[in-house]
Formats: structure tokens, sequence, C-alpha cells
């Protein structure tokens, strides 16, 4: 073998190992992105129990709140009032609780888990919009017009499975 062939065997390895080396960065950086996501979606969740908690905790915030909400949303007080059999200030703490449930599992659900987080998100959300409240606010047209479409269909989906 001459040096012009060790060279050329030496030149084919550089260029497999800058491909691998390319690949393996790509992966990286996909997974660095949706970590990066995963990050975003509980920040979020973070803010928005952050805000709906000071709601909560506020009788006077949530009166001025119940007095400019639209009327979808008053529709659905009203609705959970009567079928929960409360108040209407009580029906919006269970709504203001139910948007935390809600956005708490939908952070879950499009984060990256195992087959095995998988299957107990399914079962916490089997149990835990299977009954009331959560099973009234999930039928809620209004409560479900806030959530995004494929994830309320997966609920439903979870919820309907035996």
């Amino acid at each position: 073998m001459n040096w012009e062939a060790v060279g050329a065997i030496g030149e084919i390895l550089g260029a497999v190992a800058i491909l691998v080396t390319l690949v393996y960065l790509a992966n990286q950086i996909k997974y660095a992105r949706l970590t990066a996501m995963d990050g975003n979606r509980a920040n979020r969740v973070v803010g928005i129990r952050d805000l709906n908690g000071r709601l909560v905790a506020d009788a006077d915030a949530r009166k001025a709140w119940n007095k400019a909400i639209d009327p979808a949303f008053r529709e659905l007080h009203d609705d959970i009032s009567e079928s929960l059999g409360l108040s209407f200030d009580e029906a919006s703490i269970v709504i203001l609780q139910g948007w935390n449930w809600m956005y708490t599992h939908w952070a879950q659900y499009h984060s990256m888990k195992s087959p095995e987080d998988d299957a107990e998100l399914k079962l916490i959300c089997k149990v835990w919009y299977g009954a009331d409240p959560m099973k009234t606010l999930l039928r809620h047209p209004a409560f479900r017009a806030c959530f995004e479409p494929a994830f309320v269909s997966w609920l439903d989906g979870v919820v309907a499975a035996d």
C-alpha cells in the first residue's frame, strides 16, 4: 500500500467522522429544542396558576373579574353553579382551579415522557376528568374552547376508555 492509498483512506475516515459528528449534533439540537419547549410550557402553566391563584385568593378581584366576563363564560359559571349546586362565586373558584388542572395536564400531555409516564398521565386524567367537578367542566363548550382541540379530544378518549 502506498502513501496515496493511506491518504485516501484517511480522507474517507475523516469524512465519515464529520458526518457522524453532524448527525450527533443535529440529534442534540433536536432534544435541546424539545427540552426548551417543555420548559416554556411549564413556565406558562406556572404563570396561569399564579394569576388564577390570585383571583381565587382575592374576593374583590374575583368579583370584578366576574362582572366583566364574556357572556359565554357567564353561561359557564351559571351552568356550573346550577349543576354542582354552587354559588356563582364558588363556581368561579372551581372554574379557575379547573383551568389550572387543565393547563397542567396539557403541559404534561405535550412533554417528553416515557411510556410509563404516559400510562400514569392517562390514569390520572381518567380518574380526575371522570368525576365532578372536572367532568362537568370538560363537557362545557365554553370551557373546552379554551384548550387545544387535540388535547381535549385526547382527554375525551382517555375518559371514555375502559
